[in-house]
Protein backbone atom coordinates (compact mmCIF):
# COMPACT_ATOMS: atom_id res chain seq x y z
CA UNK A 1 0.00 0.00 0.00
CA UNK A 2 2.97 2.34 0.52
CA UNK A 3 3.86 2.11 -3.17
CA UNK A 4 0.28 2.59 -4.34
CA UNK A 5 -0.17 5.65 -2.13
CA UNK A 6 3.14 7.12 -3.23
CA UNK A 7 2.15 6.79 -6.89
CA UNK A 8 -1.16 8.57 -6.33
CA UNK A 9 -0.95 11.76 -8.38
CA UNK A 10 -4.52 12.88 -7.79
CA UNK A 11 -5.51 15.76 -5.52
CA UNK A 12 -5.74 13.18 -2.71
CA UNK A 13 -2.03 12.37 -2.79
CA UNK A 14 -0.84 11.99 0.83
CA UNK A 15 1.44 14.70 2.19
CA UNK A 16 4.13 12.19 3.13
CA UNK A 17 4.51 11.33 -0.57
CA UNK A 18 5.72 14.87 -1.30
CA UNK A 19 8.24 14.56 1.53
CA UNK A 20 9.32 11.21 0.05
CA UNK A 21 9.87 12.93 -3.32
CA UNK A 22 12.42 15.24 -1.70
CA UNK A 23 14.13 12.50 0.30
CA UNK A 24 14.59 10.26 -2.73
CA UNK A 25 15.65 13.12 -5.02
CA UNK A 26 18.37 14.21 -2.60
CA UNK A 27 19.76 10.79 -1.72
CA UNK A 28 21.12 9.77 -5.10
CA UNK A 29 24.43 8.39 -6.45
CA UNK A 30 27.09 10.94 -7.37
CA UNK A 31 26.76 10.01 -11.04
CA UNK A 32 23.01 10.71 -11.13
CA UNK A 33 21.44 12.52 -14.07
CA UNK A 34 19.89 15.00 -14.25
CA UNK A 35 22.39 16.71 -11.97
CA UNK A 36 20.05 19.47 -10.84
CA UNK A 37 17.85 18.54 -7.90
CA UNK A 38 14.85 20.49 -9.24
CA UNK A 39 14.79 18.34 -12.37
CA UNK A 40 14.47 15.08 -10.44
CA UNK A 41 10.71 14.86 -9.92
CA UNK A 42 9.94 11.16 -9.46
CA UNK A 43 12.25 8.18 -9.84
CA UNK A 44 9.47 5.98 -11.25
CA UNK A 45 8.52 8.48 -13.95
CA UNK A 46 12.16 9.14 -14.79
CA UNK A 47 15.19 6.89 -15.25
CA UNK A 48 17.29 7.99 -12.26
CA UNK A 49 17.45 5.93 -9.07
CA UNK A 50 17.83 6.75 -5.40
CA UNK A 51 20.71 5.25 -3.46
CA UNK A 52 20.37 1.58 -2.66
CA UNK A 53 23.61 1.13 -0.78
CA UNK A 54 24.73 3.36 2.07
CA UNK A 55 21.27 4.91 1.97
CA UNK A 56 21.19 5.71 5.68
CA UNK A 57 19.18 8.89 5.09
CA UNK A 58 16.37 7.02 3.34
CA UNK A 59 13.80 5.68 5.85
CA UNK A 60 13.30 1.93 5.97
CA UNK A 61 9.72 2.35 4.75
CA UNK A 62 10.87 4.04 1.54
CA UNK A 63 13.60 1.49 0.97
CA UNK A 64 11.04 -1.27 1.38
CA UNK A 65 8.75 0.53 -1.09
CA UNK A 66 11.53 0.67 -3.68
CA UNK A 67 12.32 -3.00 -3.09
CA UNK A 68 8.70 -3.94 -3.80
CA UNK A 69 8.74 -1.92 -7.04
CA UNK A 70 11.95 -3.68 -8.12
CA UNK A 71 10.75 -7.14 -7.11
CA UNK A 72 7.51 -6.95 -9.08
CA UNK A 73 8.92 -5.02 -12.07
CA UNK A 74 6.95 -1.79 -11.77
CA UNK A 75 6.83 -0.02 -15.13
CA UNK A 76 5.32 3.01 -16.80
CA UNK A 77 3.30 1.68 -19.71
CA UNK A 78 -0.05 2.19 -21.42
CA UNK A 79 -1.54 1.11 -24.72
CA UNK A 80 -2.54 4.70 -25.51
CA UNK A 81 -1.90 7.30 -22.80
CA UNK A 82 -4.09 10.38 -23.04
CA UNK A 83 -2.52 13.61 -24.21
CA UNK A 84 -3.12 15.00 -20.70
CA UNK A 85 -1.02 12.20 -19.22
CA UNK A 86 1.68 12.57 -21.88
CA UNK A 87 1.98 16.28 -21.17
CA UNK A 88 2.19 15.70 -17.41
CA UNK A 89 5.21 13.40 -17.71
CA UNK A 90 8.61 14.85 -16.70
CA UNK A 91 10.63 15.62 -19.82
CA UNK A 92 14.04 15.50 -18.16
CA UNK A 93 15.18 11.88 -17.98
CA UNK A 94 11.75 10.73 -19.26
CA UNK A 95 11.53 7.04 -18.43
CA UNK A 96 10.14 6.07 -21.85
CA UNK A 97 12.29 8.38 -23.97
CA UNK A 98 14.84 7.13 -26.48
CA UNK A 99 17.90 7.57 -24.30
CA UNK A 100 20.58 8.34 -26.94
CA UNK A 101 18.39 11.03 -28.52
CA UNK A 102 17.43 12.52 -25.16
CA UNK A 103 21.03 12.57 -23.95
CA UNK A 104 22.02 14.36 -27.15
CA UNK A 105 19.24 16.90 -26.72
CA UNK A 106 20.09 17.84 -23.14
CA UNK A 107 23.88 18.24 -23.23
CA UNK A 108 24.51 20.72 -20.41
CA UNK A 109 27.24 22.62 -22.25
CA UNK A 110 24.76 23.81 -24.88
CA UNK A 111 23.58 27.34 -24.15
CA UNK A 112 19.93 26.72 -25.00
CA UNK A 113 19.80 23.77 -22.59
CA UNK A 114 20.99 25.99 -19.75
CA UNK A 115 18.53 28.69 -20.78
CA UNK A 116 15.65 26.22 -20.80
CA UNK A 117 16.63 25.09 -17.31
CA UNK A 118 17.38 28.44 -15.71
CA UNK A 119 15.27 31.01 -17.56
CA UNK A 120 12.32 29.09 -18.99
CA UNK A 121 12.09 26.64 -16.09
CA UNK A 122 10.63 23.84 -18.23
CA UNK A 123 9.92 20.57 -16.42
CA UNK A 124 7.17 18.58 -18.11
CA UNK A 125 6.54 17.38 -21.65
CA UNK A 126 3.69 19.88 -21.80
CA UNK A 127 6.06 22.72 -20.96
CA UNK A 128 8.32 21.73 -23.84
CA UNK A 129 5.36 21.39 -26.21
CA UNK A 130 4.16 24.89 -25.39
CA UNK A 131 7.59 26.38 -26.09
CA UNK A 132 8.18 24.36 -29.26
CA UNK A 133 4.79 25.33 -30.70
CA UNK A 134 5.66 29.02 -30.49
CA UNK A 135 8.12 28.65 -33.36
CA UNK A 136 5.24 28.15 -35.80
CA UNK A 137 3.53 31.39 -34.75
CA UNK A 138 2.88 33.64 -37.74
CA UNK A 139 3.86 36.79 -35.85
CA UNK A 140 7.61 36.09 -36.09
CA UNK A 141 9.46 38.70 -38.14
CA UNK A 142 12.58 36.57 -38.63
CA UNK A 143 13.39 32.88 -38.33
CA UNK A 144 16.40 33.35 -36.06
CA UNK A 145 17.22 34.89 -32.69
CA UNK A 146 17.13 38.42 -34.14
CA UNK A 147 13.34 38.18 -34.39
CA UNK A 148 11.66 41.18 -32.76
CA UNK A 149 8.09 39.93 -32.62
CA UNK A 150 6.07 40.28 -29.42
CA UNK A 151 6.71 36.69 -28.38
CA UNK A 152 10.49 36.83 -28.74
CA UNK A 153 10.70 40.31 -27.22
CA UNK A 154 8.70 39.16 -24.20
CA UNK A 155 11.02 36.18 -23.71
CA UNK A 156 14.02 38.49 -23.70
CA UNK A 157 12.49 41.08 -21.38
CA UNK A 158 10.57 38.85 -18.97
CA UNK A 159 12.56 35.60 -18.91
CA UNK A 160 16.01 36.88 -19.78
CA UNK A 161 16.22 34.50 -22.75
CA UNK A 162 18.81 35.70 -25.27
CA UNK A 163 17.98 33.16 -27.96
CA UNK A 164 14.20 32.64 -28.14
CA UNK A 165 14.05 30.91 -31.53
CA UNK A 166 16.97 28.64 -30.67
CA UNK A 167 15.29 27.64 -27.42
CA UNK A 168 12.11 26.79 -29.33
CA UNK A 169 14.15 24.59 -31.67
CA UNK A 170 15.89 22.96 -28.71
CA UNK A 171 12.52 22.17 -27.13
CA UNK A 172 11.57 20.39 -30.36
CA UNK A 173 14.74 18.28 -30.15
CA UNK A 174 13.71 17.15 -26.69
CA UNK A 175 10.27 16.15 -27.93
CA UNK A 176 11.80 14.29 -30.88
CA UNK A 177 13.44 11.97 -28.33
CA UNK A 178 10.03 10.65 -27.29
CA UNK A 179 8.64 7.47 -28.89
CA UNK A 180 5.44 8.16 -30.79
CA UNK A 181 3.24 6.59 -28.11
CA UNK A 182 4.43 9.20 -25.60
CA UNK A 183 4.71 12.18 -27.96
CA UNK A 184 1.67 14.50 -27.65
CA UNK A 185 2.18 15.78 -31.18
CA UNK A 186 0.27 14.19 -34.02
CA UNK A 187 -2.92 12.12 -34.04
CA UNK A 188 -3.61 9.75 -31.17
CA UNK A 189 -6.48 7.28 -30.61
CA UNK A 190 -8.26 9.73 -28.28
CA UNK A 191 -8.68 12.06 -31.26
CA UNK A 192 -10.89 9.67 -33.19
CA UNK A 193 -11.76 6.58 -31.13
CA UNK A 194 -15.23 7.88 -30.24
CA UNK A 195 -16.12 9.00 -33.76
CA UNK A 196 -18.72 6.54 -35.16
CA UNK A 197 -18.26 5.09 -38.66
CA UNK A 198 -19.92 7.06 -41.43
CA UNK A 199 -21.56 4.00 -42.98
CA UNK A 200 -23.38 0.96 -41.63
CA UNK A 201 -24.99 2.40 -38.49
CA UNK A 202 -25.49 -0.06 -35.65
CA UNK A 203 -29.01 -1.51 -35.71
CA UNK A 204 -31.14 -2.36 -32.70
CA UNK A 205 -30.09 -6.01 -32.69
CA UNK A 206 -26.35 -5.37 -32.84
CA UNK A 207 -23.83 -4.47 -30.17
CA UNK A 208 -21.23 -1.93 -31.20
CA UNK A 209 -17.66 -2.88 -30.32
CA UNK A 210 -16.07 -0.45 -27.87
CA UNK A 211 -12.74 0.37 -29.48
CA UNK A 212 -11.63 2.97 -26.95
CA UNK A 213 -8.09 2.24 -25.78
CA UNK A 214 -6.98 5.57 -24.30
CA UNK A 215 -5.85 5.61 -20.68
CA UNK A 216 -7.49 8.63 -19.09
CA UNK A 217 -6.94 10.25 -15.70
CA UNK A 218 -3.69 11.14 -13.98
CA UNK A 219 -0.16 9.78 -14.10
CA UNK A 220 -1.25 7.20 -11.53
CA UNK A 221 -3.02 5.30 -14.33
CA UNK A 222 0.10 4.42 -16.34
CA UNK A 223 1.87 2.27 -13.77
CA UNK A 224 1.95 -1.47 -14.37
CA UNK A 225 3.18 -4.13 -11.96
CA UNK A 226 3.98 -7.85 -12.36
CA UNK A 227 5.52 -7.12 -15.77
CA UNK A 228 8.23 -9.21 -17.44
CA UNK A 229 10.69 -6.34 -17.07
CA UNK A 230 11.27 -5.93 -20.82
CA UNK A 231 11.24 -2.50 -22.45
CA UNK A 232 7.61 -1.68 -23.35
CA UNK A 233 6.67 -0.93 -26.94
CA UNK A 234 6.85 2.78 -27.71
CA UNK A 235 4.99 2.77 -31.01
CA UNK A 236 1.70 4.63 -31.25
CA UNK A 237 -1.29 2.35 -31.79
CA UNK A 238 -3.54 3.02 -34.76
CA UNK A 239 -7.20 2.08 -34.40
CA UNK A 240 -8.51 4.34 -37.16
CA UNK A 241 -11.38 2.87 -39.13
CA UNK A 242 -10.93 2.09 -42.79
CA UNK A 243 -14.07 3.68 -44.21
CA UNK A 244 -13.46 2.02 -47.58
CA UNK A 245 -14.30 -1.36 -46.05
CA UNK A 246 -17.92 -2.20 -45.24
CA UNK A 247 -19.16 -4.23 -42.29
CA UNK A 248 -18.86 -8.01 -42.21
CA UNK A 249 -20.97 -10.35 -40.08
CA UNK A 250 -19.01 -13.30 -38.72
CA UNK A 251 -20.46 -16.11 -36.63
CA UNK A 252 -18.16 -17.67 -34.03
CA UNK A 253 -18.69 -20.72 -31.87
CA UNK A 254 -16.83 -22.94 -29.46
CA UNK A 255 -17.35 -26.57 -28.55
CA UNK A 256 -16.13 -28.79 -25.74
CA UNK A 257 -16.30 -32.59 -25.65
CA UNK A 258 -14.66 -35.65 -24.12
CA UNK A 259 -13.08 -38.31 -26.34
CA UNK A 260 -12.77 -42.06 -25.71
CA UNK A 261 -9.66 -41.49 -23.62
CA UNK A 262 -11.60 -39.18 -21.31
CA UNK A 263 -9.52 -36.24 -22.52
CA UNK A 264 -11.33 -32.91 -22.76
CA UNK A 265 -11.02 -31.38 -26.23
CA UNK A 266 -12.00 -27.85 -27.23
CA UNK A 267 -12.64 -26.57 -30.74
CA UNK A 268 -13.48 -23.24 -32.34
CA UNK A 269 -15.25 -22.34 -35.56
CA UNK A 270 -15.75 -19.31 -37.82
CA UNK A 271 -18.51 -18.94 -40.41
CA UNK A 272 -19.29 -16.03 -42.75
CA UNK A 273 -21.09 -17.55 -45.72
CA UNK A 274 -21.01 -20.70 -47.83
CA UNK A 275 -17.53 -21.21 -49.33
CA UNK A 276 -16.31 -17.92 -47.86
CA UNK A 277 -12.49 -17.80 -47.52
CA UNK A 278 -12.71 -16.75 -43.86
CA UNK A 279 -14.62 -19.88 -42.87
CA UNK A 280 -12.60 -22.25 -40.75
CA UNK A 281 -12.24 -24.40 -37.66
CA UNK A 282 -9.39 -25.04 -35.26
CA UNK A 283 -8.51 -26.91 -32.11
CA UNK A 284 -7.87 -24.91 -28.95
CA UNK A 285 -4.66 -25.61 -27.00
CA UNK A 286 -5.28 -26.92 -23.50
CA UNK A 287 -3.25 -24.03 -22.12
CA UNK A 288 -6.04 -21.64 -23.16
CA UNK A 289 -8.69 -23.48 -21.17
CA UNK A 290 -10.97 -26.48 -21.41
CA UNK A 291 -14.38 -24.94 -21.86
CA UNK A 292 -16.76 -23.79 -24.57
CA UNK A 293 -16.00 -20.20 -23.57
CA UNK A 294 -12.32 -20.76 -24.40
CA UNK A 295 -13.40 -21.92 -27.84
CA UNK A 296 -15.59 -18.88 -28.41
CA UNK A 297 -12.83 -16.50 -27.38
CA UNK A 298 -10.34 -18.28 -29.63
CA UNK A 299 -12.75 -18.12 -32.55
CA UNK A 300 -13.36 -14.41 -31.96
CA UNK A 301 -9.63 -13.68 -31.90
CA UNK A 302 -9.03 -15.72 -35.04
CA UNK A 303 -11.93 -13.98 -36.79
CA UNK A 304 -10.48 -10.54 -36.06
CA UNK A 305 -7.02 -11.60 -37.25
CA UNK A 306 -8.36 -13.08 -40.48
CA UNK A 307 -10.63 -10.15 -41.24
CA UNK A 308 -7.92 -7.56 -40.61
Amino acid sequence: MWLKSYLDFTSDRPKWAFVADDILAVNVPKSVRPRERQLRLNMFLQSWNAKKRAAKNIPNELRAMIAVADKYNLQVNALAPSRHIMRAMPMWDHVRAKKPALNQACISSIGTVQCIKENHGLLTVGDFCDLAELKADVSHTLEDDRCECEICTSMRDVLGCRCPMSCMSRATKFLDALPTRWDPRGAHPEDYEEIPPEDDPVDDESLEFDRRVTTQGTLSKVFRIFTDGDEPCGDRVNIALDESVGSLSIATEGACWTNESKDVRVGAGIYVAENHPLNGSMSVPASLGKSRQAGILTASLAAMERAD
